[in-house]
């Protein structure tokens, strides 16, 4: 996270673009333009303010580019690297007010239209399922039925603890295929020469039902299975690379918070991991017909619509490992 925490990863060319972020950032330099009425460097033309969208269009990466080189930045790149130095110049400008002002301003963005909580929760509770990813996440946290969800193991993960959320196991990561990662991988805190004999086991994170628990993931891998279970606060889990032997569950059974689901499966003879996926639409249940969670010709995750970010949503539940509900 930035140094104030109001931005989570790289705007403009070349950036990941979240919604909120991008508003965050195109607030700044419309503050920025306002005061300095143009970019010194900008002689012939005054800058025009941006339209405050959360869209990292031509515009926003042309301010970003201005301001750059105004900074006198040796290889403007029309991005906004999180904790770079365009960012930290950036912020610099205005006080910690300012920025919380800017960062309120880029949430409503996001934020659905209408949630009326009044209401109980159940899975039939419909969000805004409209942006990215990361934006679907952010608005199933704001609505405050995330609270509802445990960890899915009884352990946090070290490079979660160490905040590395960059690599090739974080949704979102590249693929070989010309595809992203669709889910997060949770890796087994087992020894490699032990993972045959010693399993991690896999929990619930709500209260909810099976819809399907087919025993194979990975191809030509009989040990790594899924559990595809619609839960309670209005999401759907896929639960990846368990041990088909070993689960504990099986299609239409109803399952509680923190209930032992299975364990990890092993692949590859030491590979041994949970692999996290959720979406956002309970109400689309038929995951083995024409609403099947993997569509490959759905770029770039090759996943349905509702996909959300996982890794944003553990960050919100770690928290409560299942041991401790």
């Amino acid at each position: 996270m930035s140094i104030h925490k109001y931005l989570s990863a790289s705007v403009g060319s070349g950036g990941r673009n979240y919604k909120q972020d991008v508003g965050y950032i195109q607030c700044m330099l419309n503050e920025l333009l306002k005061n300095e009425r143009r970019f010194e460097f900008n002689v012939y033309k005054p800058a025009e303010l941006l339209k405050i969208d959360g869209d990292s269009g031509r515009n926003t990466e042309k301010a970003i580019r201005q301001y750059q080189r105004k900074i006198r930045m040796s290889h403007p790149d029309s991005r906004v690297d999180l904790n770079g130095h365009t960012q930290k110049t950036m912020e610099s400008k205005f006080n910690l007010s300012q920025l919380k002002g800017f960062s309120q301003v880029a949430l409503a963005l996001v934020l659905p239209k209408k949630i009326d909580n009044s209401k109980p929760v159940s899975g039939d509770v419909v969000y805004d399922l409209t942006g990215t990813p990361y934006e679907r996440a952010k608005t199933f946290i704001k609505s405050g039925n995330a609270s509802k969800l445990s960890y899915p193991i009884d352990y946090v993960p070290k490079s979660y603890v160490k905040g590395d959320h960059a690599g090739a196991r974080w949704f979102g990561a590249h693929r070989s295929d010309n595809r992203k990662h669709a889910g997060v991988d949770l890796g087994s805190n087992v020894p490699r020469s032990k993972r045959i004999s010693k399993r991690v086991p896999i929990y619930a994170m709500d209260d909810g039902k099976v819809l399907l628990a087919p025993n194979q993931f990975v191809k030509n891998q009989p040990d790594v299975g899924s559990i595809i279970i619609k839960h309670d606060c209005g999401v759907i889990v896929r639960y990846c690379e368990d041990s088909p032997s070993r689960r504990l569950v099986k299609k239409g059974d109803s399952v509680k918070k923190g209930q032992k689901l299975g364990c990890m499966g092993v692949f590859k003879s030491t590979s041994s991991m949970l692999h996290l996926e959720i979406y956002g639409d309970a109400n689309r249940v038929d995951v083995k017909g024409k609403e099947r969670l993997t569509n490959r010709g759905s770029k770039p995750y090759q996943r349905r619509s509702d996909l959300m970010d996982p890794t944003t949503i553990l960050e919100d539940c770690k928290s409560r490992l299942p041991s401790t509900e």
